[in-house]
């Protein structure tokens, strides 16, 4: 698993990288602006997201509507996120999710 981790923090890295070379005239904008706003309290959240689910053990929308408390489609999509990313198992049922790491380094994320 810590292949995996060490992998999607490089495939972050190029991403970051052809976002910044390609959004540099759309960020001089006001939607530009506004947009990476979002995006960058999207990011915040993933990290309290990522930490909170490690701390408690599992992670369900649930508990991150109630601690970080967002509503229920931003709580999805960042189990959502937390999946693809490898954190949690897929949903099963009403069920939280199953951990999937130990620990994970979300300045890699």
């Amino acid at each position: 698993m810590a292949g995996n981790v060490k992998q999607l923090g490089e495939v972050a890295t190029c991403i970051n990288l052809i976002i910044n070379l390609e959004c540099t005239a759309f960020c001089n904008t006001l939607s530009g602006a506004v947009f990476l706003t979002k995006l960058y309290k999207m990011d915040e959240l993933l990290k309290q997201a990522i930490k909170l689910t490690i701390e408690n053990g599992t992670g369900s929308t649930s508990l991150l509507q109630r601690k970080l408390v967002i509503g229920y489609n931003k709580a999805e999509s960042l189990m959502v996120e937390m999946e693809r990313l490898g954190i949690v198992a897929s949903k099963i049922g009403g069920h939280p999710r199953k951990l999937l790491v130990e620990n994970y380094d979300t300045e890699q994320s």
